[in-house]
């Protein structure tokens, strides 16, 4: 598996001062009717945007950089989720931060992604990703990849499952991972040549120190993939 790089966010500085606006004005409204005046404000200024997630990616850069107060943060929030956006341009706008450096970038877009898999706080579905990952099979966006096992194993592989093999193969597949314990299935998931099966039983292993078996980690270890090995590292990391 590759990875798929993803586009830095460049402040444009005309829209981070209109966001800054926005926002102030949004959380300032005292009546029904000026959160209506500033919700159109914000209508109106995104008909004057042709590419409408290149709007909700400044959003998200003045979340992370511009923000500077609680204010300023809640009503950008508040903004980025009125955006008329579709769920895919929710993620592509996200994977633009998901695999940064810094932990408080990371964070907003893990929340933003959230709004898009498990709205209600609970449930997880992933079915909006699988486009993104038919499109890039060879070189699934690894940030993505990432971010789906840490967050729902089970969910993840059953995408997995839907993306790489036939449907029936993919249900058989999930069904048997059902029926089995979690000990069970890490030990033979981990034995399978699919990367994303070895994946699960790295994720399974890492978030779950009792599933952990000196000998498969010491196989995964050796995995060509680096999102496998990586985890596997991170378990690694835990003993120092």
């Amino acid at each position: 598996m590759g990875i798929c790089q993803t586009v830095e966010i460049e402040p444009d500085p005309t829209v981070q001062k209109k966001i800054d606006e926005m926002a102030l004005r949004l959380i300032h409204a005292s009546t029904q009717v000026e959160v209506e005046e500033s919700l159109e404000a914000l209508r109106q200024f995104e008909q004057t945007q042709n590419d409408k997630t290149a709007l909700m990616r400044q959003v998200l850069y003045y979340l992370r950089h511009g923000a500077n107060t609680e204010d300023r943060g809640y009503g950008a929030m508040v903004l980025f989720n009125k955006l008329d956006v579709d769920k895919p341009a929710r993620v592509r706008a996200a994977l633009s931060y998901l695999d940064a450096q810094d932990a408080d970038s990371r964070k907003i877009a893990s929340e933003v992604m959230g709004t898009v898999d498990s709205p209600d706080g609970e449930s997880v579905d992933y079915s909006v990703y699988r486009e993104l990952l038919c499109t890039s099979v060879t070189n699934p966006p690894r940030s993505l990849v990432k971010y789906m096992y840490a967050k729902s194993p089970d969910a993840a592989l059953s995408s997995m499952a839907s993306v790489y093999l036939e449907k029936a193969k993919a249900k058989a597949f999930v069904d048997q991972v059902k029926r089995e314990d979690e000990a069970q299935a890490v030990v033979r998931l981990s034995k399978r040549p699919e990367w994303w099966a070895k994946l699960y039983a790295a994720e399974k292993m890492k978030q779950n120190p009792k599933l952990r078996d000196p000998e498969l980690i010491e196989q995964l270890k050796k995995s060509k993939n680096p999102l496998v090995s990586t985890t596997i590292q991170e378990i690694e990391d835990e003993k120092k």
